[in-house]
């Protein structure tokens, strides 16, 4: 890159206590994309995510936020946006994914934030946790490439990645198990689940079928669980379902 107006500011590793610990969580325990925009003189995590917004982010004017799955699970490549504001819009369009989930930004997370603070910001789904996953790491830079584009940064040529539109979901929400046991999850991430399909299944340690995950409706599937030792309440499946609008308040009950 010969030319750039304006400035681009990287922060490689926002959480470098989790990163070194192989943890989410920071010093505290705390998840920082749950305690967004922070509180000056408050815990650790507190004070950090107010450092991190005060120092960083409020001198921003749009901001990407690069993700993997957390541990156990496994993503498609998929943004998070508000597909009701027009630049956030855009900005999850430039990333060319495989899927786009309409998400108002929920409270506490860093995109939440940025959205308090008017400032469209997106969030970039990168595949699964603890690999470098190398194309799907070359589809986010071709995004963020894209963006620098749109953005009159830097001259880059155009480039739109995949062929296929991204698949634009209205909204998403997790299966939940309903028994202990022995997870396996059927169905590979963006693949279409039909109404009343067994999605995933839930075995005794002696292999005993306890209970099967069925879908409700028609979706596809956003990101699921791998991890094969499942309690009552965990998290199974990730899908979105398209429908006609884009509701004020949407969130996938991750939260």
């Amino acid at each position: 890159m010969t030319s750039l107006c304006g400035s681009i500011v990287a922060v490689v590793v926002v959480n470098p206590v989790g990163f070194l610990r192989y943890q989410r969580g920071f010093a505290d325990g705390q998840d920082l994309n749950r305690i967004m925009p922070g509180k000056k003189g408050g815990s650790a995590s507190q004070s950090f995510a107010h450092a991190l917004m005060e120092r960083l982010v409020r001198h921003f004017d749009f901001l990407l936020d690069l993700h993997t799955a957390s541990f156990g699970r496994v993503n498609s490549l998929y943004v998070r946006a508000d597909m009701r504001e027009p630049h956030t819009h855009r900005l999850a369009l430039l990333q060319r994914p495989q899927i786009i989930v309409h998400n108002s930004g929920p409270d506490g997370s860093l995109r939440g934030a940025c959205a308090a603070l008017g400032k469209p910001c997106i969030t970039v789904e990168i595949g699964d946790p603890q690999i470098i996953d190398a194309a799907r790491t070359e589809s986010a830079l071709r995004g963020v490439r894209n963006t620098l584009r749109h953005l009159k940064m830097a001259a880059v040529p155009e480039d739109g990645g995949s062929d296929a539109d991204p698949v634009v979901v209205s909204r998403s929400f997790w299966l939940f198990s309903r028994a202990a046991g022995i997870l396996t999850v059927k169905p590979p991430v963006a693949a279409w689940v039909k109404r009343g399909e067994v999605v995933a299944e839930i075995h005794s340690v002696w292999g005993d079928l306890v209970d099967s995950v069925v879908a409700d409706r028609d979706a596809i599937v956003v990101g699921k669980s791998t991890n094969p030792v499942c309690n009552t309440g965990d998290r199974v499946l990730h899908l979105g379902v398209c429908e006609q609008r884009f509701e004020a308040k949407a969130d996938d009950g991750h939260q």
